[in-house]
């Protein structure tokens, strides 16, 4: 009888400990609630972006619109990136029918090497698509590359608010053929301008390309970039980050 009554208990202990990590599990994977009624529809008019070469210990930028396709307010719940380098602010969770609002994604390549790919999973409202992810990828310092920026970042170091500041850096053509260079992505010119002194480069030929921080820039760090490649040759795609710190 005794043997039995041990028997029993390490029977019901078993039973609970698995029902217990059963529960534990289940908590991990909570799924979202949506109103299956809602007419809500997410679309992201852009799911995956290449930054082409960018250089270690830089940040570059890229806006991924969101537009709400349906008829009702569509709600962005939850925006996970899946590694600490990456950043991805929105400019609004709420989007009202037929309205567009950004993704702002941030990569940071401080701690990056070679060929990297991330993603970013995003949970919302529509019940359709209630799962979304987004990806993009890079390489830190491309061996390959053929377009070459020096320095390989725009820094304005600490500016004064409502002062305006020029950064140069010059872009060569590395290659052995002619390039004509194709701007892909400038950058915010509410914050940050540009000008190139000539976009066809022949072999070992340079370009000046000149940044012109605004005097309206608001006070705090500067996180932009802008991403260029040749035409017709996406395996050239360079981002340039631009950096600094407007100071009051």
């Amino acid at each position: 009888m005794k043997q039995m009554t041990v028997l029993l208990f390490a029977v019901l202990f078993s039973v609970s400990l698995i029902s217990a990590q059963t529960e534990q599990v289940d908590d991990g994977k909570k799924e979202i609630k949506v109103d299956p009624a809602s007419k809500a529809r997410i679309k992201f008019l852009e799911d995956y972006w290449d930054y082409g070469s960018i250089p270690l210990n830089g940040v570059v930028v890229h806006d991924f619109p969101i537009k709400n396709e349906g008829t009702d307010t569509l709600v962005i719940t939850a925006v996970k990136p899946t590694c600490g380098c990456t950043t991805a602010p929105l400019e609004s969770d709420r989007i009202a029918p037929n309205e567009i609002t950004n993704l702002h994604v941030q990569l940071n390549t401080k701690k990056l090497h070679g060929l990297v790919r991330k993603f970013i999973n995003i949970e919302c409202s529509d019940p359709v698509n209630p799962y979304i992810r987004i990806s993009f990828k890079a390489v830190i310092n491309d061996p390959e590359q053929v377009i070459i920026s020096t320095p390989n970042t725009a820094d304005f170091g600490n500016v004064l608010k409502g002062e305006s500041k020029i950064v140069t850096l010059e872009l060569k053509n590395a290659a052995e053929n002619d390039l004509n260079l194709d701007l892909l992505v400038p950058p915010d010119e509410k914050i940050v301008s540009m000008e190139l002194s000539k976009s066809a480069l022949k072999a070992g030929e340079a370009a000046e390309l000149k940044f012109n921080l605004s005097d309206k820039a608001d006070a705090g760090p500067i996180i932009a970039s802008v991403t260029m490649e040749a035409e017709g040759k996406p395996e050239t795609r360079i981002s340039i980050p631009i950096t600094g710190t407007v100071v009051e």
